[in-house]
């Protein structure tokens, strides 16, 4: 007889999420217009029979209203540090083309100057390993150093952990016999994963004229 254990991370996730409550509760001008090619309804279905409910619930939850940067404003005083990152301006062109192209998406949009409630952060572009003519937009949510987005998020909750060859043996454990296994890769998470309307105020980079605002 095996117990499932549920996923080792969904504690400090809804705790994040409980910590950005109050926080950055302001909506920017067009957030209602940003889209995202996942449908909640469909998660919702196919996670039915997950044992794992509180998980469930905090994926469908996210996917259908977006997902909280756990960002906790009593935390830190921000202080904007936009602009680009070292070499960014070699790239002008490359950044420019980018940054329409997910306005076309509607995966960014864009905010008047002077616009209240958004904190900037410097950005740049590096190459997409293994794929020559494709780069990625690196926002540094760290910057400045003791008053950043980041310095706001508790890093006990939020620290990268990839799963270990323990994790996948406990989890067949779990599952029991007749257990099949899987590997997947998933193209783009974070392009197709709203993050909630009242913390995107957070992932702002700021061009000459206007302050494009990540989704």
């Amino acid at each position: 007889m095996y117990a499932f254990a549920g996923y080792r991370f969904a504690g400090k996730l809804l705790e994040l999420e409980q910590r950005s409550e109050g926080s950055n509760s302001r909506v920017l001008p067009g957030a209602e217009e940003i889209v995202t090619p996942l449908v909640w309804q469909q998660w919702e279905r196919e996670l039915t029979d997950h044992p794992d409910r509180e998980w469930v619930s905090f994926l469908v939850r996210g996917v259908k209203e977006g997902f909280r940067l756990g960002h906790d404003q009593s935390k830190v005083t921000l202080e904007e540090r936009g602009g680009s990152m070292y070499k960014a301006s070699q790239h002008k062109t490359i950044i420019t083309e980018y940054l329409e192209k997910e306005v076309r998406n509607k995966r960014v949009w864009k905010v008047e100057k002077g616009t209240q409630g958004i904190q900037c952060s410097p950005f740049g572009v590096i190459p997409k390993k293994g794929k020559p003519g494709r780069w990625r937009l690196i926002v540094n949510l760290s910057a400045p150093d003791g008053k950043s987005v980041n310095d706001g998020i508790d890093k006990g909750l939020s620290s990268v952990a990839y799963t270990s060859v323990d994790d996948v043996v406990r989890r067949v454990l779990d599952v029991g016999e007749g257990a099949k296994l899987a590997q997947t890769s998933v193209s783009g998470p974070w392009k197709f994963s709203n993050r909630h309307t009242r913390g995107w105020g957070c992932r702002c980079t700021r061009t000459k004229r206007r302050a494009p605002v990540k989704s």
